[in-house]
């Protein structure tokens, strides 16, 4: 298509079953200037198998940046990617390995769950808020984010965003965080009592 180009040294069509095999498989993508090489890729239907591939979107010969992963698989109709033994370089340094990622290539609005927030505090101890993401129509959307922190109390927070034409848009944000019924003394103020008793 316009979008991709793609070379193989050899290609094997099944008419009848659409299986398609390729050895060795390149493709570029014109619109993001990202690539994938693998040794072999194969499909059956609408999902796609590559064996020991590499993508980035730098330059193909020398990237700054590059995945490498045992095997891929790809589902075209729900635009999600699994790699398998995933491993980050840059230059020809490993530096993140992960034996499994997932994730959906679909840049259209969804609804779902968005990335945790994780964190620390000493007054306030561990924090987590999971973010669910609510499209509500070509224009609006909900995103509600409930948030714990062990130390202090939990709450729940909600923005509400709306498009009204290309040059209007806004939003309202409404939450509520309750403490707990006794918060932890700081460390200064637990010193301070061990010293007046």
């Amino acid at each position: 298509d316009k979008n991709n180009y793609i070379l193989s040294n050899y290609v094997e069509i099944d008419l009848k079953t659409k299986y398609i095999l390729a050895k060795p498989f390149f493709v570029f993508n014109f619109g993001d200037n990202s690539w994938v090489s693998s040794n072999e890729a194969a499909n059956r239907d609408d999902i796609y198998f590559a064996k020991h591939s590499i993508a980035s979107t730098c330059e193909v010969n020398n990237p700054d940046w590059k995945i490498v992963a045992t095997s891929v698989k790809y589902d075209k109709s729900k635009k999600w990617i699994d790699l398998y033994n995933p491993i980050l370089y840059i230059k020809d340094i490993p530096v993140l390995y992960l034996p499994y990622l997932g994730y959906s290539l679909d840049k259209t609005r969804s609804s779902g769950f968005l990335k945790p927030l994780f964190g620390f505090s000493e007054n306030e101890g561990f924090l987590f808020t999971q973010p669910y993401y609510q499209t509500l129509g070509l224009s609006a959307d909900l995103e509600i984010d409930p948030t714990i922190r062990t130390k202090r109390g939990k709450g729940i927070y909600s923005t509400f965003r709306f498009v009204h034409s290309p040059t209007s848009k806004g939003e309202f944000k409404i939450g509520e965080f309750r403490d707990l019924e006794e918060i932890p003394p700081k460390k200064e103020e637990k010193k301070r009592k061990r010293e007046e008793s």
